[in-house]
């Protein structure tokens, strides 16, 4: 990590010599989602003078927070629900409703708050300090570079209106539409001058009439490939490949492959709630145990003398939690089920399903400095996937006979 950090082959923010002091985070949920969030509350926290989540729920990582920032609904504002997307549409979300209460849009959220940084930092005569990636930012501008030099006003309620129509009309991928038509479609479709952007590239023109496939620029126009060599690439000299013996395509073991825990702990999306915002729903609550609730083989409870719906703990040497079990023989020998999105606070102990997952890095995805082989944010590198945690499980109580008796 020192090396990739001194060789600038890998970013991080704020530097080693800046701990960090103010965790501030929007949407997401750190402590449900990060692998083995318990050492994160136990190492990164306490370095934290304040934590701030700008949320529309209290998700766990924003019930241990400082601040709660109130964020109006998905149907209480104006925006652009994916810009990057799956379907060939921009899909936008119009303000069906005000927000309730004292929330808001994370637009006029954030917005407040550079302007209150940039009239404190004029009245403390605040002026350039270390930005993001040490680049020099001046606080009293904050609010004005927020704003576009003050062509957008995030405190007026149609400025965000204003803002689509500006992102829409000079997009060429939706052709000229204005943000008020684009709100009343819903979902634009996109149009044939689309072209793939270098982040999320296909690097295909695209076709409204046919199928969308990537590397047609490639395959069929002959570009050079955005490799080192502009040909498809397996052969990878760089010094860390070499010696990891992985400059060809290799199969190895998972690190976990010997491991003495003898079942791997798996999962996926479900059915019924998709995502920890409606996880906690107590109408969607009642399509499935209420709680918790792991997925094994027969065979496996069996040999431990778990029944169904009794509760187990499931553990390994990085952590535990407990949950109900469901008898599946869907669900393969050695394998425990557990869908994603429940939050830790539905746990005993808020000990969640992540607790026993460890997701170290592999040392070349630190690696750079070699053709396509180097630091972009959405590379997702370094990055963690973690799959098939080793662990064990064990008979921790019997079967709740009101839920058995449902």
């Amino acid at each position: 990590m020192r090396l990739a950090i001194e060789r600038d082959w890998t970013k991080i923010h704020p530097p080693p010599d800046r701990p960090p002091r103010v965790f501030i985070f929007s949407g997401s949920n750190p402590l449900r989602r990060w692998p083995a969030p318990q050492h994160a509350e136990k190492h990164l926290w306490p370095k934290l003078d304040t934590i701030v989540s700008v949320n529309f729920r209290m998700s766990t990582s924003t019930r241990k927070a400082d601040y709660v920032l109130p964020a109006a609904g998905y149907y209480e504002k104006h925006g652009i629900k994916y810009a990057q997307t799956y379907t060939p549409h921009i899909v936008l979300s119009d303000e069906a409703v005000r927000p309730l209460g004292e929330s808001k849009s994370e637009w006029e959220i954030f917005g407040r708050l550079c302007k209150h940084i940039a009239e404190r930092a004029t009245e403390r005569k605040v002026t350039t300090v270390r930005g993001f990636n040490d680049r020099p930012l001046d606080l009293t501008q904050a609010y004005v570079k927020y704003t576009g030099d003050g062509e957008y006003d995030p405190l007026d309620p149609e400025d965000p209106i204003k803002l689509i129509d500006a992102i829409m009309s000079s997009s060429p991928s939706v052709g000229n539409i204005s943000g008020k038509d684009a709100l009343a479609m819903g979902a634009v479709p996109m149009v044939a001058d689309a072209r793939p952007t270098p982040i999320y590239a296909t690097y295909s023109d695209f076709d409204p009439e046919d199928t969308t496939w990537p590397h047609q620029w490639f395959v069929d126009k002959k570009i050079a490939w955005p490799t080192l060599t502009g040909r498809q690439q397996f052969f990878i000299d760089h010094e860390w490949y070499v010696e990891a013996g992985e400059q060809l395509p290799i199969h190895k073991d998972p690190p976990s492959a010997r491991s003495k825990f003898p079942l791997r702990i798996n999962g996926g999306h479900n059915r019924w709630s998709i995502h920890a915002i409606w996880r906690d729903h107590e109408l969607m609550l009642r399509l499935e145990r209420g709680e918790p609730v792991c997925f094994m083989n027969p065979d496996d409870c069996e040999r431990r003398g778990i029944g169904d719906f009794d509760r187990i703990r499931v553990y390994n040497q990085a952590g535990e939690f407990e949950s109900l079990v469901k008898l599946s023989k869907g669900t393969q020998p050695g394998e425990v089920i557990i869908y994603h999105a429940w939050e830790p606070y539905q746990f005993k102990d808020w000990k969640g399903q992540q607790e026993p997952v460890e997701a170290p890095w592999k040392a070349i995805h630190l690696a750079g400095g070699y053709g396509h082989i180097h630091y972009r944010m959405f590379y997702g590198s370094p990055s963690h996937a973690p799959r098939g945690a080793p662990v064990e499980v064990e008979r921790v109580g019997a079967a709740d006979a009101l839920q058995a008796s449902g």
